[in-house]
């Protein structure tokens, strides 16, 4: 079905709308009518409705043919034109409704899932667990953010850890850039670590492995041999 023959198939003429155009049309003619009296030519002839009957079948005498005004073929196509543009319109608003799609990102680049595996689909590559925690999980959020895993493990107390996993080109993944007061440097199973904080509590722990660069961010903080451990049960994992 063609473009035209679609928009038609859609346009439908209430009663409110028959209502409104024989109103218009009523209101063109009798300012026609005024217009004419004014300037001197008289009234314009009325022009008898069409019946579907001619004269000659009705039984009455022939009557000279009137011309129709000259307003009103423009009058019927202004309305025809509007009823087509409103249906086209409205047609047009609920394909758009029907088509769009609501397994996307929202606009903030940002969206949560229930399950580690739609974490995994939504981003395209394997994201590990923390394994090794140094509280009992109450709750576990799984985040796309921007194209980047993110898992929050929050405590019952508001203690929060964060891992992250994305590409690794050489920025990082944490979004942590805070000015620690100390760094030190870590091997695990062949894979550096560089943890950072301050008076022996490590907020955060960043590495790179096989194109991808990791952090965890602790909240309000872990000792080393946590915050060690539970890179330790990544990394095994990866």
């Amino acid at each position: 079905m063609s473009s035209y023959n679609e928009v038609m198939a859609r346009v439908s003429v209430t009663p409110q709308m028959r209502e409104r155009v024989l109103a218009g049309v009523a209101a063109a003619r009798a300012e026609a009518a005024h217009a004419g009296t004014h300037d001197g030519e008289g009234p314009q002839a009325e022009v008898a409705p069409f019946t579907g009957v001619s004269d000659r079948q009705a039984g009455h005498p022939a009557t000279a043919r009137r011309d129709l005004p000259r307003w009103l073929p423009l009058a019927v196509a202004a309305c025809l034109v509007v009823a087509v543009g409103i249906g086209a319109w409205q047609a047009g608003r609920r394909e758009v409704a029907q088509e769009t799609p609501t397994d996307v990102l929202q606009p903030s680049g940002m969206a949560e899932f229930s399950s580690r595996g739609e974490l995994e689909a939504s981003v395209g590559f394997s994201v590990p667990e923390v394994t090794d925690l140094p509280f009992e999980p109450a709750s576990v959020t799984y985040t796309n953010a921007f194209g980047l895993a993110r898992v929050d493990y929050e405590a019952a107390d508001g203690s929060v850890l964060t891992l992250s996993k994305g590409i690794d080109d050489g920025s990082g993944v944490s979004g942590d850039y805070n000015d620690y007061a100390y760094s030190t440097h870590a091997d695990i199973s062949g894979v550096g670590v560089e943890l950072q904080g301050s008076d022996g509590i490590y907020s955060l722990a960043e590495w790179a492995s096989d194109g991808y660069a990791y952090a965890l961010d602790a909240q309000p903080g872990m000792t080393e041999e946590d915050m060690l451990a539970a890179v330790e049960s990544v990394v095994a994992q990866e």
